[in-house]
């Protein structure tokens, strides 16, 4: 049995789950998508910035009709937008994330910190209830060993249950 590590990045989007200072304002998000999308060498069009942006000041992973509904005021039509997010997959400057729990099956898109480079595995958490989807970026992917001859491409490990504000409401509910 050969042994691989797990590293693809391009199969989920998400929320991420680690302490963040301040959420980022709409013009330092532009700011950070134009700069990366500058360094990737690809084109730096008004669609790649926005859509990038987007993700960068989402705090969680979005689904291509939340990105499409956010950006609705741009001319960005719905191929360009999955042409867009395909292309921030492929630079790492974003990742899938596939429907996990059943919630709603939607892949949904997150972006992709460069301080954790292309090779982070990490776990991810959708809410049964509301859908929000969040990367746990301090949970690791397990190696895993897998027959000969298999060329592993990534792992996905999900969690599923109520978030912290849909555990709450609920709380609520019960002791009323």
């Amino acid at each position: 049995m050969a042994s691989q590590s797990a590293h693809d990045h391009a199969g989920h989007a998400h929320t991420h789950a680690e302490p963040v200072a301040l959420a980022p304002t709409p013009a330092s998000a532009l700011a950070l998508a134009r700069r990366l999308v500058k360094e990737s060498g690809g084109r730096n069009t008004g669609a790649r910035r926005n859509v990038l942006a987007c993700l960068i000041a989402a705090e969680r992973a979005l689904s291509h009709g939340e990105i499409e509904a956010q950006l609705a005021d741009s001319d960005l039509d719905r191929v360009t937008l999955y042409r867009v997010l395909e292309w921030l997959v492929e630079q790492s400057l974003a990742h899938r994330v596939g429907g996990l729990s059943g919630f709603d099956r939607a892949m949904r898109f997150a972006f992709s910190r460069p301080e954790h480079g292309h090779a982070h595995a990490h776990a991810h958490f959708q809410c049964v209830q509301c859908g929000t989807t969040m990367c746990l970026d301090e949970v690791a992917v397990p190696a895993l060993s897998v027959p000969n001859g298999i060329q592993l491409q990534g792992i996905e490990l999900a969690a599923y249950g109520y978030c912290a504000r849909c555990a709450e409401q609920n709380k609520s509910v019960a002791v009323s």
